[in-house]
């Protein structure tokens, strides 16, 4: 057993035997949150990786539709301070007649530290069936980045979209994003971000060599954008002990709290700057796919749906009332009756304006 593992048990097992009162002391200090910290860091890690077992599983039992293109890219990202890799790379899924069509970008969920251009392959060629040319990408994943590294990284695959459009035969007056899980937030925050002067100050996307290119719909899809309450996994407080704390300090630095985007990161807050500063009515219009059988995250759709109709956005939602369709069943298994009528319901409201 490795040295990290030996720790991380020991850890556990201080952790398990405080009980409630002392556990509210003991974490005040300092030393305790690193230790909470490192112990979430490795169990974080192992479930991911278990997860990824799970979705190769998956992918290998899937059969793709046929008649789609597949071609992988990669473009350089000149220095900047948010990015330490030179390099973003890419899938591009068009129709078997390689032609101009709406432009799809996914935004890959897990847990804003696990995924990549591959995780969601099969949605992807099943959306290019449906009329787009879809782009799933790389971005950096915690543990290597915070929230606002990821947030640049789709801005910089987008504005390579806009000036590359004519070799990729993209449609990019028609640019809709897709936003799984974690990738929903992602997808949530920058369409604010790219609403606002403000946000754009708060998050410090506002230098010159930060270029912004419109958007035209999103789909929030099993979206968690609410993120103070990262790390909390209902029917599991043990974890939730954890991972409250660090899924904060994993996406915003140490001290999350003295950190101006904790503020201005949760969607009614973020609604509320929008409505001061004149701007909510440019939010692009969305659509909210949800599932009741999202035991984990179901809450924070409903929370969703309903900023969204308390500041009157431009949006539709459908909720799947089938207790089987799990997070981002319509994601991972694309093939599901459920699922192609969702992934229609999304293409349908982009593209029938």
């Amino acid at each position: 057993m490795s040295f990290i593992k030996i720790v991380g048990i020991k850890y556990a097992i201080i952790i398990d035997k405080i009980n409630k009162k002392d556990f509210n002391f003991i974490k005040k200090l300092s030393i305790f949150l690193n230790m909470k910290y490192f112990l979430f860091k490795q169990v974080y890690r192992k479930l991911w990786r278990d997860v990824d077992k799970k979705d190769k599983a998956i992918a290998k039992s899937q059969t793709l539709p046929d008649g789609i293109i597949k071609e992988t890219h990669t473009f350089e990202v000149p220095f900047h301070k948010f990015r330490k890799s030179k390099k973003i790379s890419f899938n591009i899924y068009y129709d078997k007649e390689k032609k101009i069509r709406p432009t799809l970008l996914e935004v890959h969920g897990g847990g804003w530290a696990y995924g990549n251009k591959e995780l969601n392959n099969t949605f992807c060629h099943y959306m290019a069936k449906l009329g787009f040319n879809v782009i799933s990408f790389n971005y950096t994943l915690a543990f290597k980045a915070k929230l606002i590294n990821q947030l640049f990284d789709i801005n910089k695959m987008i504005e390579h979209l806009y000036l590359n459009k004519d070799k990729y035969l993209l449609d990019m007056d028609h640019l809709y994003l897709n936003g799984d899980s974690a990738g929903g937030e992602l997808t949530f925050l920058y369409s604010a971000i790219l609403t606002s002067n403000r946000l754009k100050d708060i998050y410090d996307l506002n230098d010159d060599t930060i270029k912004y290119y419109p958007i035209h719909g999103i789909c929030l899809n099993h979206a968690t954008p609410y993120i103070k309450d990262l790390g909390y996994i209902k029917n599991n407080e043990r974890f939730t002990k954890i991972g409250l704390y660090s899924m904060k300090r994993m996406l915003l630095g140490k001290n999350f709290e003295k950190n101006n985007i904790y503020n201005y990161s949760e969607p009614n807050e973020i609604f509320d700057l929008l409505k001061e500063e004149g701007t909510l009515s440019n939010y692009p219009k969305t659509i909210i796919l949800a599932s009741i059988g999202d035991h984990s995250y179901y809450y924070q759709s409903e929370r969703l749906i309903k900023d969204f109709e308390k500041y009157n956005l431009n949006h539709v939602s459908y909720i799947s009332h089938d207790d089987s369709h799990i997070h981002v069943f319509n994601v991972r298994h694309p093939d599901l009756e459920k699922s192609k009528e969702f992934n229609k319901l999304q293409r349908d409201f982009f593209l029938n304006e």
